[in-house]
């Protein structure tokens, strides 16, 4: 055999390969082409209907005590510290001193004022006395009464004066640390000490505007904190703000929280758990939802095909999950397969799942 007819040979084994390579690809080894997915018969499915529970929501929030009362202590006006009443964390009853200024130029003061007062008293009484003989005018009484008036005010004043060198608690509570000791000298306004009244702790948190109306006064709150660990402590709620913030979106709580033993001090992180008031709501099994950039999507039956539907989800519960909106109670809904379905694809039902319990809450 030539070569030339050698070559020959070899490019028609070759063209008969690669024709028997093309058809093979195309018809497949069953021999015709596949059918595409979705053009085939009904896909089986299961299918179960969207029902209505009372559900009944917690709401979690993060807030921090407040003492029931709690100031900071300082002087209205300046001087030498001459006394302290307190140490730190001392427990002071209503008007206990806790600190005092060097008080000689006030109470000399106060002295000065009450003898005036003293000499004009007695000239508007001498006053009185010779009135109805006529001795005194009526101008000279009534400008010696004015000077009585003016004597009594200033008395009140240094009285006034005197009292504020006394430093005392306006309520019953806790003192903080020491910031002067005595010798100190300090001006009007410098902080003392602080006093707090922790028999009953404030708890001041926020939560999102759209449980505005699950709120009420004097529902309970359960909170925890991690410097408890294992422990439960349970408030009430006492103040609901009026006001909703145009930035968070939220609001204010207040609820208040027996102390006894004065464990839990001011400023304490405590994670706080509340019901909000039952509801009702269209619910699905988790597994008839898709998930889809944080977005819901449901395969509802209608007339053997299915409708591919977004619908915003809710609170999500042991067994199911709630439809906000996109989906209504008793509309049917495939459960299971639904990542072989696509929009209007037919199906064939293979049974009717169960409906969930009812939620107990």
């Amino acid at each position: 055999m030539t070569m030339k007819r050698q070559v020959l040979v070899s490019l028609v084994l070759l063209a008969a390969i690669g024709g028997a390579i093309a058809a093979w690809r195309t018809l497949g080894p069953a021999g015709p082409a596949a059918t595409p997915p979705g053009q085939g018969g009904p896909t089986p499915v299961e299918i179960i209907t969207a029902e209505t529970r009372v559900i009944q929501e917690r709401i979690e929030a993060v807030g921090t005590t407040r003492a029931h009362a709690a100031i900071d202590v300082r002087p209205l006006a300046g001087g030498r510290l001459v006394a302290l009443g307190f140490a730190p964390g001392d427990k002071v009853a209503a008007g206990a001193m806790l600190a005092r200024l060097d008080d000689e130029t006030e109470r000399a003061d106060v002295a000065e004022a009450e003898a005036v007062l003293v000499e004009a008293s007695q000239a508007l009484e001498r006053a009185r006395r010779l009135r109805p003989s006529q001795t005194v005018t009526q101008s000279t009484l009534d400008e010696l009464e004015a000077r009585r008036n003016a004597a009594q005010a200033a008395l009140d004043r240094a009285r006034k004066a005197l009292s504020e060198r006394t430093i005392r608690a306006p309520f019953a509570g806790v003192t903080g640390f020491r910031e002067y000791d005595v010798g100190a000298r300090v001006s009007d306004g410098d902080l003392l000490t602080t006093l707090d009244d922790l028999s009953e702790m404030e708890i001041a948190f926020m939560v999102p505007e759209r449980h505005y109306g699950a709120l009420s006064l004097g529902q309970a709150v359960e909170a925890t904190t991690r410097a408890f660990p294992g422990q439960r402590f349970e408030a009430r709620v006492t103040h609901i703000d009026t006001r909703i913030g145009e930035a968070s979106r939220a609001f204010r709580v207040r609820a208040l929280l027996p102390n006894p033993g004065e464990r839990l001090p001011a400023g304490l992180s405590m994670n706080l758990s509340l019901p909000a008031q039952p509801r009702e709501a269209v619910v699905l099994p988790e597994e008839a939802v898709l998930s889809e950039a944080g977005n819901g999507v449901v395969y509802a039956l209608q007339d053997g095909r299915v409708k591919r539907r977004a619908v915003t989800l809710g609170l999500r519960l042991p067994d199911a999950v709630e439809i906000q909106a996109g989906l209504n109670a008793g509309e049917t809904v495939v459960r299971s397969g639904l990542q072989r379905l696509r929009d209007g694809s037919p199906v064939r039902v293979l049974g009717a799942a169960p409906a969930g319990r009812p939620d107990k809450g």
